[in-house]
């Protein structure tokens, strides 16, 4: 693996696209289009977790190329459709008409990499084994990680045949629960991933209980400590990786915004500059950020304020 130790991590929420964040991140109302726009300022990644649902299409994912075209940096990661994790079908023409779909983003150089989601059932056997390789074949034309979350895939035996077949193992903070995936910092090809989901275990008991559901976003917001304890997992691995991508998914309220700015500032990125509705919403956690332009904060109700100017 090429040692890189320039690049810093990408670190970023996972998606841009939340009701809520019209007013704790964007300020207004605003379209998917304009929004990924506005995002790459600040960031340079995001996930497409819509494609788990819908397949991508391609006039859509060239729009997307072209709207952030002023940040060089900014990657998207899409995840696999569920049809091919969860359903387990390897149709050929469900196989090519989602590839069709990326390729827009490939030939545009904003493809990070395709991060196949496994539900937490997925236990490393086998079976399940022949059936992983099997997608790494189908979709090997695309850069490969995957979130696995059975602690049985961090064995040994299983961590080798990700590195057999340079797929890189995807990093999570999961709720507890007996045999879910530890925290960890494996490498296992040029690509570093993590993934933290946040630990509100009632929203992941239909995943448990192998009845997964749409995403339903998580309330949690992660601690300075807990941060801290990630940045440690994250520069043990980011200077052997030629990328490294840190995905934050607890997106209720813009936290993952948040959290993901101060774990930037924590691993040493020097930009300070964040939406002024998030600062609004979180400046309490934001330390050392501010908003591009500068901003006039109202103190004091406006009749307060107008009796102040007149009596001076």
């Amino acid at each position: 693996m090429t040692n890189n130790h320039h690049a810093l991590p990408a670190v970023f929420p996972s998606d841009w696209r939340h009701p809520d964040w019209r007013q704790s991140f964007y300020g207004k109302p605003i379209s998917d289009a304009a929004a990924i726009e506005f995002f790459a300022r600040y960031f340079d990644s995001a996930e497409l977790r819509q494609t788990q649902w819908e397949f991508p299409r391609p006039e859509t994912m060239a729009v997307w190329a072209h709207r952030v075209a002023e940040n060089p940096r900014f990657r998207l990661n899409p995840l696999l459709h569920r049809v091919f994790t969860h359903e387990r079908s390897l149709d050929p023409a469900l196989v090519e008409q989602f590839c069709v779909g990326l390729r827009p983003l490939r030939s545009a150089g904003r493809l990070g990499c395709l991060v196949m989601q496994f539900p937490w059932v997925f236990k490393f056997t086998e079976e399940n084994k022949r059936s992983f390789l099997a997608l790494r074949r189908a979709f090997g034309e695309f850069p490969l990680v995957a979130e696995f979350r059975h602690a049985s895939w961090q064995f040994p035996e299983a961590q080798g045949v990700l590195i057999d077949y340079k797929v890189g193992y995807v990093n999570v903070d999961l709720p507890h629960h007996i045999r879910a995936a530890v925290p960890s910092a494996e490498l296992t090809s040029p690509i570093a991933y993590f993934r933290l989901h946040g630990h509100q275990r009632e929203l992941w008991h239909k995943e448990w209980e192998h009845r997964e559901t749409r995403f339903v976003e998580d309330e949690y917001e992660y601690s300075t400590l807990q941060l801290t304890e990630w940045q440690s997992r994250i520069e043990r691995v980011s200077p052997y990786a030629d990328e490294c991508y840190v995905s934050f998914t607890n997106d209720a309220d813009a936290a993952s915004a948040m959290n993901a700015l101060a774990l930037r500032s924590l691993i040493g990125d020097q930009r300070c500059d964040a939406p002024e509705a998030l600062l609004a919403a979180h400046g309490y956690a934001l330390e050392g950020y501010s908003a591009r332009r500068p901003t006039q904060r109202a103190l004091l109700p406006m009749t307060a304020m107008r009796r102040l100017a007149a009596s001076a």
